[in-house]
């Protein structure tokens, strides 16, 4: 009697937990991120020398989309997670390298880039710049593409966008027209330079505005507070600084977790391996430092056979296994 009670039990409890995760699955609202980078660059650049000039504060990216995805959740009353994240910027010259901050923080976050190679022109006022236009093209056709390139069902409910460019009102037109709801986030501010304020027609065009200058001055939700957190280098170390005087132990790992956000960002081949050299270069980015000299991509992969695929042709490769 006690065993068939306890059965029944068992069997009802687990049907209750089936049938809830399959409410949370058919429940869970799909988000697309789109970020004009040359315009959250200069965000960030203003929050850096004009509101703290200590650098203390400055974007976290990984806590911006949770309060994001938190957002939504709160709005709809359903689940919401970031599929595509991605930011599109213009590169050219000196640029790239006076930006290589701002690229290690938002790719650490798993942000894709998408970059278009742009000319250098003077302002009037004699200050050599970069002709952003075609950025804002790419960023339109990069979030058209995702969406008309899956299926219906694997398309987003909600579509971000971190921009202020009235040039993106035929996007959400377009993408409202479809269904999808439109979350924009945007920053208004006024520079040494110039003035810079989002479109007052982008911002009827959206169903949600978020303000992130409000929240940076009010900080009134730990949500919030947590976007302006500065952070450095992920806390896997020890981290190679470049420095030859300075010596490290011979046991330098890297975590798998960082690993994994390293091939993330890492364009592979047809069979879906990254190249060791590549990866080289993309786990830089995400440590924020040089690797140390020593540090070999094979002996890293070699750490975790369980999780990775390794081949020797054409080159070492490597593939995280599903």
């Amino acid at each position: 009697m006690i065993s068939r009670d306890f059965t029944a039990y068992r069997n009802e409890y687990y049907t209750m937990n089936i049938e809830e995760n399959i409410y949370i699955m058919e429940n869970t609202l799909k988000m697309n991120m789109y970020v004009d980078g040359n315009y959250a660059y200069h965000i960030c650049q203003y929050i850096g020398t004009q509101i703290d000039t200590n650098f203390r504060s400055i974007i976290n990216w990984d806590k911006l989309v949770a309060y994001l995805t938190g957002y939504v959740t709160r709005e709809r009353g359903a689940r919401c997670v970031a599929n595509i994240k991605k930011y599109v910027i213009g590169t050219g010259g000196d640029f790239d390298s006076e930006r290589q901050q701002f690229y290690n923080a938002i790719e650490y976050a798993g942000i894709q880039r998408i970059s278009f190679p742009l000319k250098s022109i003077m302002s009037p006022t004699g200050k050599m710049g970069l002709k952003e236009d075609a950025v804002d093209s790419l960023l339109t056709f990069t979030a058209a593409r995702d969406f008309y390139s899956v299926s219906k069902d694997d398309r987003p409910d909600v579509v971000c966008l971190f921009a202020g460019d009235s040039d993106f009102i035929p996007l959400i037109d377009g993408l409202q027209t479809e269904g999808v709801t439109i979350l924009l986030l945007y920053f208004d501010f006024i520079s040494r330079q110039k003035v810079t304020r989002a479109s007052q027609m982008l911002l009827e065009k959206a169903n949600w505005v978020i303000n992130l200058e409000q929240l940076l001055k009010e900080r009134v939700d730990e949500n919030a507070k947590a976007i302006f957190t500065r952070t450095g280098a992920p806390a896997h170390q020890p981290v190679y600084t470049g420095n030859t005087n300075q010596t490290y132990p011979q046991s330098f790992t890297i975590s798998l977790e960082t690993l994994k956000k390293a091939v993330d960002i890492t364009v592979p081949d047809a069979d879906g391996y990254v190249l060791g050299s590549r990866l080289g270069k993309s786990l830089e980015i995400v440590l924020g430092a040089k690797l140390p000299p020593w540090c070999k991509i094979r002996q890293i992969a070699n750490q975790y056979p369980e999780d990775i695929l390794t081949d020797e042709i054409p080159a070492f490769r490597i593939k995280i296994k599903k």
